[in-house]
């Protein structure tokens, strides 16, 4: 005897991502200075619902009819719709003096739906400075070896939001019908607990 699962999936991501820069030169110190603002908007939205159903005594109809199933096994199942919102505000400064000493500076205030009200919002600041070793006259010599040698140590924070939808909220779920209960001769689909973290951060 067989098993069939039909299911239909639909999806719908939207982006929106406006900025503003600023670029200068300083021409007294011989610098350039860079900076730049923006805010970020994901929304992705996502919906499944199909059915399944066991004990099918032939294939010959073709794979995806639902006319060989078992009336007492079909099961139309759905999995309810999910959403999450990413969104962020950030800046960012680059500073170049003579083309040769660098600094990077940036700052995310980012938000995301997947976590609980309390933990949805984090800062995250990076740093980074950078220096052109063979632009300096000591360091002439390895001109003709590299035609570029810079060092560059940088800090930062970032997250993640990698950890599904709504895991700080409680969903009972329908069980499939290859785990059911039975009672007396009739078998029924149960309730499961999805797991739960109210303070997944």
């Amino acid at each position: 005897l067989g098993y069939m699962n039909v299911g239909t999936n639909l999806g719908r991501t939207i982006n929106f991502e406006p900025y503003v820069r600023y670029k200068t030169n300083i021409e007294s110190i011989d610098a350039t200075l860079e900076v730049m603002a923006g805010y970020s908007f994901q929304s992705v939205f996502s919906e499944s619902y199909g059915y399944q159903g066991n004990n099918l005594s032939t294939n010959k109809f073709g794979f995806n009819d639902a006319s060989v199933i078992d009336k007492e096994t079909l099961a139309p199942w759905t999995i309810h719709p999910l959403e999450n919102q990413l969104q962020a505000t950030y800046g960012r400064i680059n500073f170049s003096l003579k083309d040769k000493y660098l600094l990077t500076s940036n700052v995310r205030y980012d938000g995301s739906t997947r976590f609980g009200l309390d933990n949805r919002y984090g800062i995250f600041p990076s740093v980074a400075v950078g220096w052109r070793m063979l632009d300096e006259d000591f360091l002439s010599f390895l001109q003709g070896t590299f035609t570029d040698l810079k060092f560059r140590v940088g800090w930062g924070q970032i997250g993640n939001q990698a950890i599904g939808d709504y895991k700080y909220d409680q969903f009972y779920y329908t069980s499939t019908n290859d785990a059911r209960y039975q009672f007396g001769d009739t078998f029924y689909n149960m309730l499961r607990p999805d797991a739960v973290d109210r303070g997944i951060s």
